[in-house]
């Protein structure tokens, strides 16, 4: 800890700095960060999230616009977010994973 990785963290929300911890217990995990205390500083002032978190919003971004599109077209009547990954109810009355769902009905073709 020195004055300005304080100053970082006094400066910013607890989200921003308990996310950006993560970060770097990820970074370090996968290699040796020659200046911890500056990675730390940099990742709290730009707000940098672990990549796994990335990736899940960028599939809740794929399945909003995938839902919005198979809604209209009639193809599912209501989706759930479950421990195991999203699923969305169809109008056959089934509860389908959305990955089968969008490997079925791609995003291109709707």
């Amino acid at each position: 800890m020195n004055a300005t990785l304080t100053k970082a963290i006094k400066s910013s929300s607890e989200e921003t700095v308990l996310n950006a911890i993560e970060a770097f217990k990820e970074a370090m995990a996968g290699s040796n960060i020659e200046k911890p205390g500056a990675w730390l500083k940099k990742a709290i002032e730009e707000g940098w999230i672990k990549n796994e978190e990335i990736k899940q919003q960028s599939e809740l971004d794929i399945f909003k616009e995938w839902y919005t599109l198979a809604y209209k077209k009639k193809l599912v009547l209501a989706s759930q977010n479950t421990k195991n990954g999203i699923i969305v109810y169809t109008v056959d009355e089934q509860w389908i994973p959305f990955p089968e769902m969008l490997v079925k009905y791609p995003l291109s073709t709707l």
